[in-house]
Formats: C-alpha cells, sequence, structure tokens
C-alpha cells in the first residue's frame, strides 16, 4: 500500500500534468480571449501572390484549424490558386482557405510588405485569391496611423487618431464577426500598410493610448473621421443608419487654414458615365447634373443627372464614391458642364462625419490635447478602457 507520503506526491503529479496539458492545449484559445484581434484584407482579387516568412511557421486549414504542414522557413515562394485548392511553391492543399501561422511576429512577407500577425489565404468562387491579416488590434493602429496622418504632427493630435482608428477598428470587428474579415486596407475602412508602414512617433502615440477606446453612454460606437470638413461637420444619419450625439454635425472654427479647404476638378463625362454604370445606375450620354437640396452643413443631399436615358436622382454619396472619392473630395461642391467635361468646384476632404483630421491637427497645435480634441468633435463621448465596455461574456457594447 502507498503510504500518505506517496499518494500525495502522485497526487501533486497528476495535477502538473493536467496543467502542462491545459497550459500547451489552451495557449492558444487563452492568447486569444486576452487579445482583440482585427481581420484586415490587404490583398484581393490577385491570381498570384509572393510569399516569403522569416521564422518557423505552420500552416492550418480553416475553420478546423488542422495542421496541414510546417517548415522552418519560406523564402520567395509563389501562392496561386488551383482547380482543387491553394498552391504555395511545390505544396498543393487541396482545400479553398489555409492560416499561415508563424511562430514570430512580423514574420510574414507578401508581395515585399511585412506584416505582423497570421495570414489566411482563401481561393474565392472567381479564382482568384484574398488574403486576410489577423492581428491585434494596437499592431493594426501601429500601420495605420502614418497613412492617415503625417508622423510630424503633435503628439495630441496622434494620440487622438490612435484612438478613434481603434474604436472604428473593434468596432467593424463586433459588426462583422459574422464574415470572413472586418475591414480592409484602403479609403474605404482605414488605409492599412502592416508593418512596413509603421514609424516611431505614430506607434508611440499607439502605446501612449493603449487600450483606449471612444465611448458613448458606456458603449462603442463607429468613430467616424474624414480629412478635413471646411467649416461643418456632417450629420451620421445623414448617410447611414446611426443617430447619436456624438454623430451630429457642428460648427468647426478650427480646419479653416487646411490645405484642403477648397478644391477644384475636371472630370470626363465619360469617366462618370462609366463611373455610375459600373455602380448600376442606368445612364447614357450626361446631358446636365443638377443639385437637387443640400442640408444645413452645405452638402448636397441629392443630384439629378439628366442623359439620352431620361433623368435619375442620385445620392451625393453615392455619386462621390462611384466616381471616385479621390476625384469628388466632398458633396459639398458646385459642377458646371462644358464641352462633355465637368468642372468641380468643393469645400472639404471626406464625408465630414466626426473629426476633422485637419482640425484636429490645428487644435494640438493650439495646446488642446486628445481627450479635449475628441470632446470637440464627438460631443458627450467619453475615453475608456476596452475591458471597461465588455458584458459578462467578454463582449464589447456597442450601438
Amino acid at each position: 500500500m502507498l503510504t500518505n507520503l506517496g499518494k500525495i506526491l502522485i497526487t501533486f503529479s497528476l495535477v502538473f500534468i493536467v496543467l502542462g496539458l491545459i497550459f500547451i492545449l489552451g495557449i492558444n484559445t487563452a492568447e486569444a480571449d486576452s487579445r482583440n484581434i482585427v481581420r484586415v484584407v490587404v490583398l484581393t482579387d490577385v491570381r498570384e501572390i509572393k510569399l516569403s516568412i522569416r521564422s518557423p511557421y505552420k500552416i492550418l486549414a480553416l475553420n478546423t484549424n488542422e495542421e496541414l504542414y510546417r517548415d522552418r522557413r519560406l523564402w520567395r515562394a509563389k501562392i496561386l490558386p488551383t482547380e482543387s485548392g491553394i498552391k504555395i511553391g511545390k505544396l498543393d492543399f487541396k482545400i479553398y482557405g489555409i492560416r499561415i501561422q508563424p511562430s514570430k511576429s512580423p514574420a510574414i512577407y507578401l508581395n515585399g510588405r511585412r506584416f505582423r500577425g497570421a495570414i489566411d489565404i482563401i481561393r474565392q468562387p472567381n479564382k482568384k485569391l484574398l488574403a486576410i491579416n489577423h492581428l491585434d488590434v494596437d499592431e493594426y493602429v501601429s500601420g495605420v496611423l502614418y497613412h492617415e496622418v503625417a508622423p510630424w504632427w503633435p503628439m495630441e493630435a496622434l494620440k487622438a487618431q490612435a484612438i478613434v482608428a481603434r474604436s472604428f477598428a473593434l468596432y467593424q470587428a463586433k459588426v462583422n464577426a459574422h464574415k470572413d474579415y472586418d475591414l480592409v486596407s484602403t479609403v474605404y475602412s482605414q488605409v492599412y500598410g502592416g508593418r512596413t508602414s509603421e514609424r516611431g512617433r505614430t506607434s508611440r502615440a499607439v502605446r501612449l493610448t493603449k487600450n483606449q477606446i471612444l465611448t458613448y453612454k458606456n458603449k462603442l460606437f463607429p468613430t467616424f473621421y474624414h480629412a478635413t470638413c471646411a467649416g461643418y461637420t456632417e450629420n451620421a444619419a445623414n448617410l447611414w443608419k446611426i443617430n447619436i450625439r456624438p454623430l451630429r454635425g457642428r460648427e468647426d472654427r478650427f480646419c479653416r487654414r487646411s490645405p484642403h479647404f477648397t478644391w477644384k476638378k475636371k472630370v470626363s463625362l465619360k469617366t462618370i458615365e462609366e463611373a455610375l454604370e459600373k455602380a448600376d445606375f442606368k445612364v447614357g450620354l450626361i446631358k446636365a447634373i443638377e443639385i437637387v437640396d443640400r442640408n444645413i452643413s452645405g452638402r448636397i443631399s441629392e443630384l439629378e443627372i439628366t442623359s439620352t436615358r431620361g433623368k435619375i436622382k442620385v445620392g451625393s454619396n453615392r455619386f462621390r464614391l462611384a466616381v471616385g472619392p479621390n476625384l469628388i473630395r466632398s458633396t459639398n461642391f458646385t459642377v458646371q458642364i462644358k464641352k462633355r467635361k465637368a468642372y468641380f468646384e468643393g469645400f472639404g476632404w471626406g464625408h465630414g462625419v466626426g473629426m476633422c483630421q485637419w482640425g484636429a491637427f490645428f487644435m494640438s497645435r493650439k495646446g488642446y490635447n486628445a481627450e479635449q480634441i475628441l470632446g470637440y468633435y464627438y460631443p458627450e463621448s467619453k475615453i475608456k478602457k476596452i475591458e471597461q465596455i465588455k458584458d459578462a461574456r467578454g463582449k464589447i457594447k456597442t450601438f
């Protein structure tokens, strides 16, 4: 028979074994639960991707997490879609989607650009590839700020931008949880360039605001922002189905010296016709573009387009996005048509909702801190830590 001491030793041994197994099997789950992961499309509709991995890595099957392959490094392999799946170099995976999981980060290079976290590769129905970057939200924001503001801007403006970029990303992650990804890496979400786009001052702003988000009534809301409002921000309710106090328009006295306060653009009618057709508007040869109505901010609510197919009404924001947000910089414009050309003259850059980035810049130059900047552009909002607005299940509460 075992002595009492022997029984105790066996008991302790079993406890340590169980704890070890829990640690080994559960470490990935624990890590995922303790971090706030976002999924960002970094490549879409491509036929080939150049891949390098500078650390040990595993390739997993999407959805099941079954390990398909592992190796120490990978150098300049091509990812290609096949009839039955995905090919990486000489490896042929007969599956629609894989995850590339390095043991260190940042270690993955896609087409020469370096990324933190993991990468999903999905073969789409059109036999083209989609690449999605999985990474911690702060790592993501570090790859965003360089593209959204200049690294030399005052630190308080950079901190304000870091908080709204983090808040926007986590909101999108919550509302898009049922989809394959949360964000795209273009102006239609936030411009994101991966580890390659990180800079010292912008990364410092992310660290100084770690875990800070903007809330209203103890819930996360979509912290929209834009380059220049040109004197008056826009009501979010005019563009999207959200009507809360922080996202209502207000007069802005700070961005008058923005380099984007006014703009001019000449666009061929052919370009506009093709863009509208692509956006499913049935137009022929355009004869006239007329403004139907403006709202209190001065922005156009609706346009009427007369063409050889008759007249159609087009929402100004849909018109802007169809033609191109870098061509038609805002919906606050006038337009004249001369000899198959449209001449636009306008004010501001962007949709106008939420924080005006150049206004934030000039506020910081005048001594306002990040909290004051955000309070000005999002009235009645409060900065909180992410953990403060999670429910009992650990889920972020949102509008």
